[in-house]
């Protein structure tokens, strides 16, 4: 479990290497607010009765047709 101070995610080490935007991307995707946000749509979804999304899964696709 994370403690209070530790960030919920972290980029990993080699992510500004990896592509040029890969780690501004990882950045967002991993802020404070950020699952709060993408954990919204998957609650959205149960309370539908469809097929939950993982949070993750849904701030890819996100980003993905943000650039898009």
């Amino acid at each position: 479990m994370k403690s209070a101070h530790q960030p919920f995610c972290q980029p990993p080490p080699h992510a500004g290497r990896t592509h040029p935007g890969f780690l501004g991307t990882a950045v967002r995707i991993c802020a404070p607010d950020a699952k709060p946000r993408y954990q919204g749509l998957t609650t959205r979804l149960q309370e539908m009765g469809k097929q939950p999304v993982p949070w993750w899964f849904v701030a890819v696709v996100s980003e993905r047709d943000a650039i898009t």
